[in-house]
């Protein structure tokens, strides 16, 4: 494993506004040769497109503060990195944002993206989060789609069982697996060192998902406090 640029994260806190905060949590889908046409429109004109293609890089940030809520809000924003993830272009606005319905369920931030390319389609995996009139916070696994990876459709939470608990770090499998498109996630039951990876299946990627395997989530005995989180090996 070799750490590129020293170390050095790729995209820090920037401005004073949606970002001034953190940047973490990141998620990147990578764009090939086929997809300079995309890359192309993501890049406006102003920059030359690696000939090699691009990294799409969607973020979690944070300002300093949000007035009127008791965390900071979490928005998505994307940057565009060449395959040596050397920044191109990094957009000025998040590209998901939480809601302004004081109700809905991702009124108090948008969270930890993973994105996954269905066909023509590029499905954004998050977690909504809102605080509920009794003053508790609700994280679900929610859903948005996009063509452009500029402009995405909120597909709300996703249905099914997936979210029966408190749930979050959903990724979506890349194509069918023997007819069915699959959900990895992570409920939060239970002590966090208890928490588990699960599976759960659909026929179509945003229909009703039902929960089909668990995998316990492991780390060393020295660890009190550790918990298992969605991702791809």
């Amino acid at each position: 494993m070799e750490r590129l640029r020293g170390g050095e994260p790729i995209l820090a806190p920037n401005g004073e506004g949606w970002e001034s905060g953190h940047t973490y949590n990141a998620a990147s889908v990578r764009l090939g040769r086929e997809d300079r046409p995309l890359i192309g429109r993501l890049l406006g004109g102003e920059h030359l497109a690696p000939s090699d293609g691009a990294v799409a890089v969607f973020y979690r940030a944070q300002p300093v503060c949000s007035p009127g809520f008791r965390e900071p809000r979490s928005s998505i924003g994307l940057a565009l990195f060449t395959p040596e993830l050397n920044l191109i272009r990094r957009f000025s606005h998040p590209i998901l944002s939480p809601s302004d319905d004081p109700y809905g369920f991702d009124h108090n931030g948008v969270e930890d993206p993973r994105v996954t390319r269905l066909g023509d389609a590029f499905y954004l995996v998050y977690c909504g989060y809102t605080v509920l009139p009794n003053g508790a916070g609700k994280v679900r696994v929610c859903l948005a789609r996009s063509q452009d990876l500029l402009h995405w459709e909120k597909l709300g939470p996703a249905r099914g069982e997936v979210n029966t608990a408190p749930n979050k770090d959903g990724v979506l499998l890349p194509g069918r697996i023997e007819g069915q498109y699959l959900l990895m996630h992570r409920p939060m039951v239970g002590r966090p060192s208890h928490f588990s990876i699960e599976l759960a299946a659909a026929r179509c990627s945003a229909r009703r998902r039902t929960r089909c395997a668990a995998r316990r989530g492991w780390a060393p005995a020295r660890c009190q406090s550790r918990w298992a989180t969605s991702g791809f090996w």
